[in-house]
């Protein structure tokens, strides 16, 4: 359990009956003892000490335990542990942007990240860029930039080392997006829509969907489709190897030769415009005879300025 003291966090453990309690807020250390030990506290003024010692303790800006801490934990048989609370700039603002807006900053250019994050936070850059951080790279990241620029004697310094920190954060998912779309260009990653189009044009059943392409569940097959999660490589080529079976078999009714499905195959992806039709799509699937074929994703705002559109 934790208790706020300002920039601190105590957490309190009662050894004889096993309580580990939340506490917040001045004195509620203080209170929270006086009610495990409050059947002999009045008979018993070293436990009062104690508690005064643990009270005191509690509210300081020390972290290490002294012998007197330690000796009031031993006699009251109790263990307290403080650490550093660290505040979330994400839960500072005034809402929480979406997944996609957040991913608008990752996609910009590095000359125009910094802008586009305060277009997204709507913060100062400081702040905006402290809270990419923390989307991307996590709380404690974030949390290590912000104490690097504390110890900077002046603003324009500590600003500095904030953007120094951002470039990395940024740099690092810009890269790793390129891969993606990458991977997407090459048909190892497969957008909902292709999918879709894929179990469509083989009629298969989404429970077996699911099986076949390792999905663990119909309802993650389904999210897969929506565009809400992304499958593993080794799951979209397990799509690919499922409808290359069925063009397979199918060839024959299709009227199809066995050396057009193969050389078909062995064919580059096929890029199709972003906003291709479902229903196209799937007759693509049907008419490429096996060759792979994928979506040109973009990112650009809609007209309000806030959702990614592929």
């Amino acid at each position: 359990m934790e208790a706020t003291n300002g920039s601190f966090c105590v957490e309190l453990w009662n050894r004889s009956s096993g309580d580990h309690l939340k506490v917040s807020g001045k004195g509620d250390v203080r209170e929270i003892l006086e009610y495990w030990f409050q059947d002999f506290i009045p008979c018993d003024d070293h436990a009062h000490h104690c508690i005064d010692t643990l009270e005191e303790w509690a509210q300081s800006p020390r972290f290490e335990r002294t012998p007197e801490v330690v000796a009031a934990e031993n006699y009251l048989e109790v263990a307290a542990q403080k650490r550093l609370v660290r505040p979330s700039v994400l839960l500072m603002l005034p809402c929480k942007p979406s997944r996609e807006s957040i991913h608008l900053i990752t996609v910009a250019d590095s000359e125009e990240a910094v802008q586009e994050a305060c277009r997204v936070f709507g913060q100062d850059e400081a702040t905006s860029c402290l809270a990419y951080i923390e989307a991307v790279d996590g709380r404690r990241v974030m949390y290590g930039v912000r104490e690097a620029a504390q110890r900077e004697g002046d603003k324009l310094a500590a600003l500095s080392v904030i953007f120094d920190g951002f470039a990395r954060t940024h740099q690092a998912a810009h890269e790793e997006h390129e891969l993606c779309l990458q991977a997407v260009r090459e048909a190892r990653l497969l957008p909902g829509p292709v999918i879709k189009a894929l179990r469509e044009a083989s009629a298969t059943p989404m429970a077996v969907w699911a099986d076949i392409t390792g999905a663990g569940s119909t309802r993650d097959a389904e999210l897969w489709e929506e565009g809400k999660t992304t499958p593993s490589p080794q799951s979209c080529e397990r799509m690919w190897a499922h409808w290359h079976t069925w063009v397979r078999t199918n060839a024959p009714l299709l009227g199809i030769p066995e050396t057009t499905i193969e050389t078909a195959i062995a064919k580059t992806p096929l890029l199709l415009p972003a906003d291709t039709p479902a229903r196209t799509l799937t007759q693509y699937a049907l008419m490429l005879h096996g060759q792979r074929f994928t979506l040109t994703l973009t990112w650009k705002r809609n007209q309000k300025g806030q959702t990614p559109h592929v």
